[in-house]
């Protein structure tokens, strides 16, 4: 999960998923830094947060036929308005 701001969250702010994670940033005590990820881990599951767990790089090659096609940073196609000439 990522704090409030960052490149891959541009879509959700949190103050207290933002404190658990500053929190976590700054102990270098394994155990106690494992228990802040866990409760990060517990609270993003009880909100039913999306949690990447890799990122897909893709490119896409087109015909100039293709209209109205717009690459999206998800990776779910959404073709619906797609059309070829």
């Amino acid at each position: 999960m990522y704090h409030t701001g960052e490149k891959w969250n541009p879509y959700d702010s949190d103050p207290k998923m933002d404190q658990l994670l500053e929190s976590e940033r700054s102990i270098t005590d394994q155990t106690k830094r494992k228990a802040i990820l866990q409760s990060v881990a517990r609270y993003a599951a009880d909100r039913a947060l999306e949690m990447p767990l890799y990122n897909i790089n893709e490119i896409f090659g087109l015909s100039k036929r293709v209209k109205h096609f717009t690459p999206v940073p998800d990776s779910r196609l959404r073709l619906n308005k797609v059309t070829v000439e």
